[in-house]
Protein backbone atom coordinates (compact mmCIF):
# COMPACT_ATOMS: atom_id res chain seq x y z
CA UNK A 1 0.00 0.00 0.00
CA UNK A 2 1.45 3.42 -1.16
CA UNK A 3 2.12 5.75 1.70
CA UNK A 4 0.38 9.17 1.07
CA UNK A 5 2.23 11.96 1.63
CA UNK A 6 2.69 13.04 4.92
CA UNK A 7 3.35 16.26 7.47
CA UNK A 8 6.17 15.76 9.04
CA UNK A 9 4.16 15.83 12.77
CA UNK A 10 2.38 12.47 11.96
CA UNK A 11 5.61 10.51 10.78
CA UNK A 12 7.08 9.87 13.86
CA UNK A 13 3.94 8.27 15.70
CA UNK A 14 3.34 6.25 12.69
CA UNK A 15 6.84 4.99 12.82
CA UNK A 16 7.32 4.36 16.57
CA UNK A 17 3.43 2.95 17.36
CA UNK A 18 4.04 -0.05 18.48
CA UNK A 19 8.15 -0.25 17.60
CA UNK A 20 10.47 -2.18 19.26
CA UNK A 21 12.26 0.49 21.61
CA UNK A 22 15.16 -1.70 22.47
CA UNK A 23 18.69 -0.84 21.28
CA UNK A 24 19.66 -1.73 17.44
CA UNK A 25 22.79 -3.65 16.48
CA UNK A 26 25.37 -2.52 14.98
CA UNK A 27 24.27 -4.34 11.81
CA UNK A 28 20.46 -3.28 11.85
CA UNK A 29 21.80 -0.07 12.33
CA UNK A 30 23.43 0.31 8.78
CA UNK A 31 21.19 0.77 6.29
CA UNK A 32 21.40 1.09 2.70
CA UNK A 33 20.67 4.05 0.83
CA UNK A 34 19.43 4.40 -2.17
CA UNK A 35 18.20 7.74 -4.65
CA UNK A 36 15.43 7.31 -7.29
CA UNK A 37 14.94 9.11 -10.18
CA UNK A 38 11.40 10.11 -11.74
CA UNK A 39 10.56 11.59 -14.72
CA UNK A 40 8.97 14.83 -13.45
CA UNK A 41 5.31 14.82 -13.64
CA UNK A 42 5.45 11.47 -15.68
CA UNK A 43 3.67 13.40 -18.74
CA UNK A 44 4.74 12.42 -22.78
CA UNK A 45 6.55 15.33 -23.08
CA UNK A 46 8.30 15.35 -20.47
CA UNK A 47 9.28 12.00 -21.00
CA UNK A 48 10.34 13.28 -24.79
CA UNK A 49 12.20 16.16 -23.27
CA UNK A 50 14.49 13.67 -20.91
CA UNK A 51 14.84 11.47 -23.73
CA UNK A 52 16.41 13.80 -25.63
CA UNK A 53 18.32 15.80 -22.85
CA UNK A 54 19.92 12.50 -21.27
CA UNK A 55 22.66 12.59 -23.64
CA UNK A 56 23.60 15.72 -22.78
CA UNK A 57 23.76 15.35 -19.00
CA UNK A 58 20.28 16.93 -17.78
CA UNK A 59 16.75 16.85 -18.03
CA UNK A 60 13.79 17.52 -15.60
CA UNK A 61 13.50 14.78 -12.91
CA UNK A 62 12.22 14.42 -9.20
CA UNK A 63 13.78 12.22 -7.23
CA UNK A 64 13.78 10.82 -3.65
CA UNK A 65 16.09 9.00 -1.25
CA UNK A 66 15.05 5.53 0.24
CA UNK A 67 16.79 4.70 3.90
CA UNK A 68 15.22 2.30 6.30
CA UNK A 69 12.46 1.67 3.88
CA UNK A 70 11.00 4.59 3.39
CA UNK A 71 12.02 7.68 0.72
CA UNK A 72 11.84 10.99 1.51
CA UNK A 73 11.63 14.10 -0.76
CA UNK A 74 10.42 17.77 -1.08
CA UNK A 75 7.66 19.65 -2.26
CA UNK A 76 5.65 22.33 -2.55
CA UNK A 77 2.88 23.69 -0.13
CA UNK A 78 1.85 27.19 -1.21
CA UNK A 79 -1.46 26.03 -1.82
CA UNK A 80 -1.45 25.00 1.86
CA UNK A 81 -3.56 27.06 4.05
CA UNK A 82 -1.38 26.69 6.64
CA UNK A 83 2.48 28.27 5.48
CA UNK A 84 3.68 26.09 8.62
CA UNK A 85 3.45 22.90 7.10
CA UNK A 86 6.66 20.81 6.28
CA UNK A 87 7.36 20.56 2.39
CA UNK A 88 9.14 16.93 3.36
CA UNK A 89 7.40 13.86 3.39
CA UNK A 90 7.94 10.20 2.77
CA UNK A 91 6.27 7.73 0.43
CA UNK A 92 6.94 3.88 -0.41
CA UNK A 93 10.02 3.73 -2.65
CA UNK A 94 9.63 4.27 -5.94
CA UNK A 95 6.05 5.21 -6.08
CA UNK A 96 6.33 8.82 -5.70
CA UNK A 97 2.57 10.23 -6.91
CA UNK A 98 2.72 11.91 -10.06
CA UNK A 99 5.63 10.97 -11.26
CA UNK A 100 7.28 7.95 -13.58
CA UNK A 101 10.01 6.35 -11.98
CA UNK A 102 12.91 6.22 -13.91
CA UNK A 103 16.09 4.29 -12.24
CA UNK A 104 17.36 3.52 -8.55
CA UNK A 105 20.94 4.43 -7.74
CA UNK A 106 22.58 2.91 -4.28
CA UNK A 107 24.69 6.42 -2.63
CA UNK A 108 26.17 3.71 -0.06
CA UNK A 109 25.15 3.00 3.25
CA UNK A 110 24.63 5.39 6.57
CA UNK A 111 25.58 4.64 9.63
CA UNK A 112 22.25 5.76 11.24
CA UNK A 113 19.46 3.82 13.10
CA UNK A 114 16.29 4.52 12.34
CA UNK A 115 15.35 6.88 14.72
CA UNK A 116 18.61 8.90 13.87
CA UNK A 117 17.74 9.17 10.44
CA UNK A 118 14.10 10.84 11.96
CA UNK A 119 16.14 12.82 14.15
CA UNK A 120 18.20 14.69 10.85
CA UNK A 121 15.00 14.87 8.78
CA UNK A 122 13.26 16.85 12.25
CA UNK A 123 16.34 19.13 11.59
CA UNK A 124 16.24 19.54 8.24
CA UNK A 125 12.44 20.28 8.34
CA UNK A 126 12.95 23.49 10.41
CA UNK A 127 14.92 25.04 7.19
CA UNK A 128 12.83 23.07 4.26
CA UNK A 129 9.04 24.06 5.05
CA UNK A 130 6.86 23.82 1.78
CA UNK A 131 6.22 27.69 1.10
CA UNK A 132 10.05 28.22 0.29
CA UNK A 133 10.29 25.50 -2.75
CA UNK A 134 11.68 27.24 -5.67
CA UNK A 135 11.31 24.96 -8.78
CA UNK A 136 15.03 26.04 -9.91
CA UNK A 137 16.94 27.05 -6.98
CA UNK A 138 15.19 24.59 -3.62
CA UNK A 139 13.53 21.81 -4.85
CA UNK A 140 13.38 17.83 -4.20
CA UNK A 141 16.33 17.24 -5.96
CA UNK A 142 18.42 19.94 -3.93
CA UNK A 143 16.61 18.76 -0.54
CA UNK A 144 17.84 14.77 -1.74
CA UNK A 145 21.44 16.19 -2.13
CA UNK A 146 21.18 18.07 1.02
CA UNK A 147 19.87 14.81 3.16
CA UNK A 148 22.49 12.40 1.10
CA UNK A 149 25.34 14.74 2.76
CA UNK A 150 23.30 14.24 6.22
CA UNK A 151 23.41 10.39 5.95
CA UNK A 152 27.42 9.91 5.18
CA UNK A 153 26.36 8.91 1.63
CA UNK A 154 27.38 9.97 -2.10
CA UNK A 155 25.57 12.82 -3.03
CA UNK A 156 23.28 13.48 -6.07
CA UNK A 157 24.42 13.12 -9.53
CA UNK A 158 25.38 16.13 -11.53
CA UNK A 159 23.18 14.96 -14.03
CA UNK A 160 19.69 15.27 -11.71
CA UNK A 161 20.50 18.96 -11.03
CA UNK A 162 21.89 20.41 -14.18
CA UNK A 163 19.04 21.41 -15.85
CA UNK A 164 17.56 23.34 -12.77
CA UNK A 165 21.58 25.16 -12.38
CA UNK A 166 21.51 26.27 -15.70
CA UNK A 167 17.84 27.25 -15.59
CA UNK A 168 18.58 29.53 -12.73
CA UNK A 169 21.80 30.61 -14.28
CA UNK A 170 20.18 32.12 -16.76
CA UNK A 171 17.17 33.54 -14.92
CA UNK A 172 20.07 35.21 -12.52
CA UNK A 173 21.56 36.83 -15.68
CA UNK A 174 18.20 38.29 -16.89
CA UNK A 175 17.57 39.94 -13.67
CA UNK A 176 20.95 41.58 -14.09
CA UNK A 177 20.18 42.78 -17.91
CA UNK A 178 16.81 44.22 -16.39
CA UNK A 179 18.71 46.06 -13.82
CA UNK A 180 21.28 47.42 -15.89
CA UNK A 181 18.44 48.48 -18.58
CA UNK A 182 16.32 50.29 -15.43
CA UNK A 183 19.78 51.44 -14.20
CA UNK A 184 20.98 52.58 -17.99
CA UNK A 185 17.47 54.41 -18.32
CA UNK A 186 17.38 56.07 -15.35
CA UNK A 187 20.91 57.87 -15.99
CA UNK A 188 19.64 58.70 -19.67
CA UNK A 189 16.73 59.84 -19.01
CA UNK A 190 18.66 62.60 -16.20
CA UNK A 191 21.34 63.32 -18.57
CA UNK A 192 18.87 64.39 -21.18
CA UNK A 193 16.89 67.04 -18.86
CA UNK A 194 19.65 68.06 -17.05
CA UNK A 195 21.97 69.25 -19.73
CA UNK A 196 20.89 72.13 -21.79
CA UNK A 197 21.72 72.42 -25.43
CA UNK A 198 20.08 74.25 -28.71
CA UNK A 199 20.63 72.09 -31.64
CA UNK A 200 18.20 69.94 -33.74
CA UNK A 201 17.89 65.89 -33.37
CA UNK A 202 16.16 64.51 -36.36
CA UNK A 203 14.41 67.94 -36.75
CA UNK A 204 13.32 68.41 -33.32
CA UNK A 205 14.57 71.76 -31.26
CA UNK A 206 16.24 70.79 -27.70
CA UNK A 207 16.01 73.53 -25.29
CA UNK A 208 17.44 74.11 -21.79
CA UNK A 209 15.26 72.35 -19.28
CA UNK A 210 15.98 73.16 -15.68
CA UNK A 211 15.20 69.28 -13.98
CA UNK A 212 13.99 71.23 -10.46
CA UNK A 213 10.73 72.70 -12.88
CA UNK A 214 10.18 69.32 -14.37
CA UNK A 215 7.54 66.64 -12.54
CA UNK A 216 9.14 63.09 -12.31
CA UNK A 217 6.30 62.36 -14.51
CA UNK A 218 7.35 64.20 -17.06
CA UNK A 219 11.12 62.98 -16.64
CA UNK A 220 9.98 59.41 -16.65
CA UNK A 221 8.21 60.02 -20.07
CA UNK A 222 11.14 61.62 -21.70
CA UNK A 223 13.25 58.67 -20.52
CA UNK A 224 10.87 56.65 -22.37
CA UNK A 225 10.56 58.26 -25.35
CA UNK A 226 14.63 58.24 -25.74
CA UNK A 227 14.32 54.13 -25.45
CA UNK A 228 11.69 54.17 -27.70
CA UNK A 229 14.31 55.84 -30.24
Amino acid sequence: ERLAATPLAHVMSRLFCGGNSGHASSQERRGKVTLHVYDAGGSQFIRGVNSMLRPFGMGAFHCGVEVHGLEWSFSDTSDFDDTEVSGIFFVTPTLADGHRHLESMCLGYTDLSSSEVLNVIDRLDMHWRGESYDVLERNCCHFCSVLCRQLGVDGVPDWVLCLPAKAAMLQHGLRGLRKHRQQLLEVTAAACVGHCCEEEIRGVEVIHVDTDEVAPSAQAATAKRIVQL
